[in-house]
């Protein structure tokens, strides 16, 4: 990763959600997303349908980093199972 005035995240999405946060974050410029990996195996016994997410890397520059924040903050706040995290060097 190439930390010089970039910021990095790591992301949920619902599968419910994800092609609609998606299109939202692409239409940013200068963003990067980084190879989706989901894993919709998961599923108890009494579970009539499997449940996953989708989770997604983010790197952005730093001046588009309050843009990217609000638009997850967004996605945590009304999607049920959107969660992010900031990734930090060292």
């Amino acid at each position: 990763m190439d930390w010089r005035n970039r910021k990095y995240y790591v992301v949920n999405f619902c599968p419910n959600a994800y092609e609609m946060r998606i299109d939202i974050l692409r239409n940013i410029d200068g963003i990067k997303l980084r190879n989706p990996k989901y894993d919709f195996n998961v599923k108890l016994p009494d579970e009539a349908e499997s449940r996953g997410c989708y989770q997604v890397l983010i790197g952005c520059r730093e001046d588009d980093s309050e843009i990217i924040e609000y638009e997850l903050r967004k996605a945590e706040r009304n999607d049920g199972f959107a969660k992010w995290k900031e990734i930090k060097k060292g």
